[in-house]
């Protein structure tokens, strides 16, 4: 069966380091399973270019003729989220900045010659705005990574869990 392993972001998964979501270069989609869980309300103000308020930054590296959909299914405050990709932290290229519905996916296709990594950004509309979130992502396409579904490889399976949840193996 898959194994499990438990962390809370910047801490270690299975003994591999993941990265936190409310810096760059963000949490790492493919370290964690869809849907993600989190919360807006102890993160910093780091991203201006679309909202103005706490907000948190993911990324995914696609291959060449990779195509992410990404989104919120659910925000407990008005939110605004954006997809870049490109260059470094927070991405040179901007594919969109949403406001309403909160709810809207974004898609992006890498049409690009080599590997490229998307960032969406989820931020919040109002300076004070914060809360819970559950993010949603499907990665689809020809590329080499599009064989393993997100959180696995090698075989082998995990996710993140809050400090308040309890995680089995």
């Amino acid at each position: 069966g898959s194994e499990s392993f438990c962390s809370v972001a910047g801490a270690s998964v299975g003994g591999a380091s993941t990265l936190d979501p409310d810096d760059c270069p963000g949490l790492d989609l493919s370290a964690v399973t869809s849907p993600y869980a989190g919360s807006t309300a102890q993160a910093s103000d780091s991203f201006s270019s679309c909202g103005r308020g706490r907000d948190q930054i993911f990324y995914m590296d696609l291959d060449p003729g990779q195509t992410i959909d990404i989104g919120t299914t659910r925000t407990a405050f008005d939110s605004r989220h954006s997809t870049r990709w490109g260059g470094s932290c927070p991405g040179s290229h901007s594919v969109q900045c949403t406001d309403d519905p909160d709810e809207s996916r974004h898609t992006w296709t890498n049409d690009q010659g080599d590997r490229q990594r998307v960032y969406f950004i989820l931020d919040s509309y109002s300076e004070s705005g914060s809360g819970s979130f559950t993010l949603t992502w499907a990665v689809h396409g020809t590329g080499s990574a599009a064989s393993e579904s997100p959180g696995c490889s090698g075989g082998r399976c995990w996710h993140v869990c809050a400090e308040s949840q309890s995680c089995d193996s």
